[in-house]
């Protein structure tokens, strides 16, 4: 945004969240000329302007004796913890140009909404602008990302992320073995908040071999295993659908699939199962 400051205590206002920066350009616009200061304020979060003076911080300054063109470029960037607002003026004006200009242009920074703070004021819940939930490092172990600024942030929620493809993926109890080629694979994604995961998972046209058995194995993505044991039931397709069980076990790295509700061995299917999963459990 661009906007004239063409008297004493007129000026720019702006917010910036936490991790935000902007580019200030001050420029005297028009082949005119300028004399007079400029300034930029810091408010804390919460304060309406105008206010005292004394109850704000002068980041920057400069004062203009006939100036013409760009007077000065200067980035700002809120390194804390705290929505800041910000106020750029001009003071002791002493022309009658209106050509004094300030242009305000965001560089960076995740947009933050802070959900719930500490006694102290300090943010322990933050909603990203990418719809992800950060809370402080110090309420959860694991301390993974701090980009947002809210310092020592962990994600515990956010988008939907599907895996690499791995055939490696996909295997049989034993003996069994289980062939699914990425162009069989329409749906295989998951989602961790906090410590309980949920995957989707959907392929057809998969090919069963070997010695038969009872359960098939997806692996649980992003490296984690299950904590205690959890089930759901499963969709699946030979010859024609049926319902069948998921069951993840404590400590395992994969989620069974069993071709039926009451145990019974997958069949022989070169070219002809298909799968529709969706289960929920918790992880390590």
């Amino acid at each position: 945004m661009t906007e004239s400051l063409s008297a004493d205590g007129l000026g720019t206002l702006f917010t910036l969240r936490p991790g935000e920066s902007v580019t200030l350009v001050f420029s005297v616009a028009g082949g005119e000329t300028y004399t007079g200061g400029m300034r930029l304020l810091q408010s804390d979060d919460g304060v309406t302007w105008p206010v005292a003076r004394t109850s704000t911080g002068t980041l920057i300054e400069h004062a203009c004796a006939a100036h013409t063109g760009t007077v000065a470029t200067h980035t700002v960037a809120n390194n804390g913890t705290q929505v800041r607002r910000y106020r750029v003026e001009a003071f002791s004006v002493g022309s009658a140009s209106n050509a004094l200009v300030c242009t305000v242009t965001e560089v960076s920074g995740d947009e933050v909404e802070v959900l719930l703070r500490d006694p102290a004021g300090q943010p322990v819940l933050v909603r990203r602008d990418d719809g992800s939930i950060v809370v402080k490092g110090a309420l959860v172990a694991d301390s993974v990302e701090a980009s947002s600024g809210v310092d020592e942030a962990v994600i515990v929620g956010g988008a939907w992320s599907t895996p690499a493809y791995n055939a490696a993926n996909f295997s049989g109890q034993t003996d069994m073995t289980w062939a699914v080629e990425v162009g069989d694979v329409g749906v295989y994604k998951y989602r961790q908040i906090g410590k309980t995961m949920t995957v989707l998972f959907a392929c057809d046209n998969s090919a069963v071999g070997g010695t038969a058995a009872t359960y098939l194995k997806v692996a649980i993505p992003n490296g984690k295993t299950a904590k205690g044991t959890g089930h759901g039931f499963c969709m699946n397709a030979q010859a024609a659908w049926e319902v069948g069980l998921a069951v993840v076990a404590n400590g395992e790295a994969f989620i069974r699939l069993y071709r039926a509700t009451v145990g019974a061995n997958w069949g022989a299917a070169p070219t002809a199962t298909s799968i529709r999963l969706a289960i929920t459990f918790e992880v390590n």
